[in-house]
């Protein structure tokens, strides 16, 4: 029985043909690959160029290049080659930061650890929102404000790092659960900063005794409801490829 492997998300399949669509990340059938034993075969030795040793052959290309590239024009002025422009040393050292820095947030899980800020605190905020207008308690809807400051602030963190963790652990290769994802967080990115600057804007959207409360509460349900589908789909591309495929 052939063994395929998603390139995406590492799911392996068993049987004679790659499936359709990837059961746990949607790619597609070209991003399978078969995992085969191939044994290693030597090169063949590469062959040694002649050397010419008559003064009447030709000279070789690479010589006639570096001749050309000192030739003169009259008598004094040498034809020189334009370099190739580098990049300048600020420019490389802060790309060599960025790498080092980028690379340290995959190997340390920085993703996973800033998801479950938003993921903990959101619910909190709307559950003291909830409390806030039912019971008349003012001081959990202030309660609830500041945590979903919490929430707004560390939402752009985790987008940026769930972008270096697509593109250096899934390859950049974009399917269903990437673009799922992708439209959530920037759900939750708009409708936390609207959130944050209604509630700065109207202290008392918490409150009972406000008349948009209700639709005030809404939003916040939605950022909740958004929240947990993108927490969804990714526990399915990080553990989804676990569970056996169905027959």
């Amino acid at each position: 029985m052939k063994k395929w492997q998603c390139m995406v998300c590492g799911y392996i399949h068993e049987g004679e043909e790659p499936p359709d669509e990837c059961p746990v990340c949607g790619a597609d059938k070209s991003e399978f690959v078969e995992i085969t034993e191939e044994a290693t075969e030597e090169s063949p030795a590469e062959e040694t160029a002649p050397a010419a040793d008559t003064p009447g052959e030709a000279v070789p290309e690479a010589a006639s290049a570096t001749a050309a590239s000192t030739a003169t024009v009259g008598d004094d002025i040498p034809i020189q080659e334009e370099a190739t422009p580098e990049p300048t040393p600020m420019v490389s050292k802060r790309m060599a930061y960025y790498d080092r820095i980028t690379a340290l947030m995959t190997e340390q899980h920085a993703h996973p650890i800033s998801t479950h800020i938003p993921n903990g605190v959101l619910p909190i905020s709307v559950i003291f929102l909830i409390m806030s207008i039912l019971l008349h308690f003012d001081e959990l809807g202030r309660a609830a404000f500041f945590n979903m400051v919490v929430v707004f602030l560390a939402t752009p963190f985790v987008i940026f790092s769930g972008y270096n963790d697509w593109q250096r652990r899934l390859g950049g290769h974009m399917t269903t659960i990437i673009r799922t994802k992708m439209i959530c967080a920037g759900i939750i990115l708009v409708l936390s900063f609207i959130v944050v600057v209604w509630w700065a804007i109207d202290p008392t959207v918490a409150t009972a005794a406000s008349p948009n409360r209700w639709l005030f509460l809404f939003l916040n349900l939605v950022l909740l409801a958004t929240a947990v589908v993108a927490g969804y789909f990714g526990g399915k591309l990080v553990f989804g490829y676990n569970t056996p495929p169905k027959q």
